[in-house]
């Protein structure tokens, strides 16, 4: 059962067994997000990857109730994207990172709302707030500042990361602050800390390297954490000193930043390159792993996690509900798997998320029942 599309003709909806909903987009895809202002609905936002027509950013919706994805808006962006960022409080403005065949930008966006005349129009055009970056490097990830009145965009391309204001943001605005992080151009990744938002992790060749965002000093360094590219990092939103990371060698790693000669926990289900890793912003237990072996994991990490003192408990006296596991293996994609998001949405316990591969396969589903009960009940 699929809601009626806002422009027809320019996707697809299909039904997947298994309890996952697909959407397709017409051109290859590499980034989606969840629209994390929005607390109540399943949102999310996909942008598209096209060098010879004109690129789109898609917002839909996941219906938890009939299992199926509906297109709310069709936002024309020119040029290919390659990263997307929701602000954290306000669901209208966005910030993406794009490749214009000469250069690569961060621009932030407003999305406006669609009156009933502009349904039957195929694409809307965003506007345009600020231009805060261009470069002749691939602009490898665009992040918000994740508190409720973020004003500040952090920018990660080949070699250095970037500190933007937005309110400063022009065509010849320069940033806040910035470092070179990897002369090799090897930067693959960036996370910013939610419980210390002046902390960043950068994924960089083989290593991560952290930073203080008032001083730009580098501050520890997981050396080799991966054998081969270290790909991914993100911080436990709920243990300011966890992070994960993913790596060429197929493994998720968990660290310990207080301890970083070792991880505290190596876990391996893919049979190729770890992409991308996603900790559950309300489960820190759950978290997701994509790779490049067209596949997504999703595992229960609780002794690396803040879950309940009793929930520890029990895997000490042998309860295997609660002993970490490899939850699920989704096998719905056909291509390399290059981004996850959970959704934003309390109202269903973020228990949904979204996959998306790069033949534009956006695949949404859910935590399995079983494993919801083990957590809530």
């Amino acid at each position: 059962r699929c809601r009626p599309p806002a422009s027809p003709g320019t996707f697809r909806f299909v039904l997947m067994d298994g309890g996952a909903a697909s959407y397709g987009l017409r051109f290859p895809s590499r980034c989606v997000t969840s629209l994390v202002a929005d607390n109540v609905r399943n949102r999310f936002l996909v942008g598209t990857q096209s060098l010879r027509e004109d690129n789109e950013i898609h917002l839909v919706e996941y219906h938890e109730d009939g299992n199926d994805i509906s297109c709310e808006r069709v936002y024309a962006h020119e040029h290919e994207v390659w990263d997307l960022a929701a602000h954290p409080s306000n669901a209208d403005i966005i910030c993406s990172a794009f490749g214009t065949g000469r250069e690569f930008k961060t621009a932030v966006w407003k999305m406006p709302d669609m009156d009933s005349a502009a349904l039957s129009v195929s694409s809307v055009a965003l506007e345009r707030v600020s231009v805060l970056d261009s470069s002749q490097q691939r602009v490898r990830r665009v992040l918000w500042t994740p508190q409720q009145n973020a004003e500040h965009v952090l920018t990660l391309t080949s070699t250095h990361a970037r500190y933007w204001d937005m309110n400063k943001g022009t065509e010849f605005g320069g940033p806040l602050g910035a470092a070179m992080v990897d002369e090799s151009q090897e930067c693959q990744d960036a996370a910013i800390n939610v419980n210390d938002t002046n902390q960043i992790a950068i994924a960089a060749a083989r290593d991560v390297r952290c930073f203080d965002l008032r001083s730009w000093k580098r501050g520890l360094s997981l050396t080799n954490a991966h054998d081969g590219m270290c790909r991914t990092v993100a911080f436990n939103p709920n243990l300011p000193s966890t992070i994960a990371t993913g790596g060429d060698d197929r493994c998720v790693k968990f660290w310990d930043l207080r301890k970083p000669n070792a991880p505290i926990k190596t876990v391996s289900g893919h049979s190729h390159w770890v992409s991308h890793v996603a900790f559950n912003p309300f489960h820190d237990q759950l978290v997701l792993s994509a790779s490049t072996d067209t596949n997504v994991c999703l595992w229960r990490a609780s002794s690396v996690s803040s879950a309940p003192f009793g929930e520890l408990e029990r895997q000490e006296d042998g309860d295997s509900a609660s002993e970490d596991y490899l939850v699920k293996t989704y096998d719905d994609h056909e291509d390399s798997v290059y981004s996850v998001a959970w959704s934003a949405s309390d109202a269903s316990f973020a228990f949904s998320f979204a996959s998306l591969s790069y033949d534009g396969r956006l695949v949404i589903t859910h935590v399995p029942k079983s494993e919801k009960y083990k957590i809530i009940l």
